[in-house]
């Protein structure tokens, strides 16, 4: 005999813990926006500072722009996944 009722209320559960997954990995991802937004704040407003822009500190102006350009890159891939993750939560299979 096969159980009855069984099978929809098992796939529902996976249904929602897979939908509690996804809303903690977009959470998790805007997290880590959030953590890269403050870093890239941070050395642009170090860049910003006129005093960088001498001889002297020639190797630390290097060093802040190639962080900075890091760190952009790693943001616009998190915000990409987080765009993905966020519609996969909004509109559930």
């Amino acid at each position: 005999a096969k159980p009855r009722g069984r099978p929809a209320a098992q796939e529902q559960s996976k249904a929602g813990a897979d939908q509690r997954a996804q809303r903690d990995a977009v959470k998790k991802l805007e997290a880590r926006m959030a953590k890269l937004s403050a870093e890239l704040k941070t050395i642009e407003h170090t860049l910003a500072d006129d005093a960088l822009y001498t001889d002297a500190r020639r190797k630390e102006l290097s060093q802040l722009m190639q962080k900075q350009t890091e760190i952009k890159k790693t943001l616009a891939a998190a915000e990409e996944e987080w765009l993905a993750k966020s519609e996969e939560v909004e509109t559930p299979d």
